[in-house]
């Protein structure tokens, strides 16, 4: 193959080019195990000012549907602590401080509604949400005594939660209450 000019362009181009630090993909845990602090740091990023995620929300109680939506957006982050502002349908506070290095280090069991609890992995799905099919995400049960409430966080390396369903029967009724990641934005 004979070089040209035009070679010579596009390889001075591509060399110019910043170097991409590829991140590896973490492993999913094997379904059946307990969910430890390894997995909180692999699945979640690290939070900076500006990050923001928006969920699409339905809730489904009775027959009847109730859809919102919820922002999540790191208004400051000093040291270990960041500072969210949360708006939406369901937002019961607009403001409240997260101490990182707690959250870093959260135990994946514990007590959940005064319940034992603890996370247990579900495996490797593909989940599609109104930003994106995110293929191989890791899909977490929270166990409880209560068997009649199911919940499942769907999570994808560096987003966090991309998805929540929670289920709850009692009396032959059920009520669902699902959020869907709708966009995400990391400055």
């Amino acid at each position: 193959m004979r070089l040209t000019p035009r070679h010579a362009v596009l390889a001075l181009a591509l060399a110019a080019l910043p170097q991409i630090a590829c991140t590896p993909v973490p492993t999913v845990p094997t379904a059946g195990t307990t969910v430890d602090s390894t997995f909180w740091k692999d699945y979640h990023p690290t939070l900076k000012k500006g990050m923001k995620w928006t969920y699409a929300e339905t809730y489904v109680e009775g027959g009847t549907t109730t859809t919102g939506e919820t922002t999540n957006e790191v208004t400051e982050v000093q040291g270990d602590v960041a500072t969210f502002k949360i708006t939406g349908h369901n937002a019961m506070t607009p403001d409240f401080a997260l101490d990182l290095t707690s959250t870093q280090s959260v135990t994946f069991s514990g007590t959940f509604n005064g319940l034992p609890a603890v996370y247990k992995s579900e495996g490797a799905v593909d989940v599609t949400v109104p930003f994106k099919t995110f293929q191989g995400a890791a899909k977490v049960n929270l166990v409880t005594p209560n068997a009649a409430q199911k919940m499942y966080f769907y999570f994808a390396p560096g987003v966090g939660m991309i998805k929540l369903e929670i289920t709850n029967t009692a009396s032959g009724s059920t009520t669902s209450y699902t959020q869907e990641l709708k966009n995400f934005v990391s400055p």
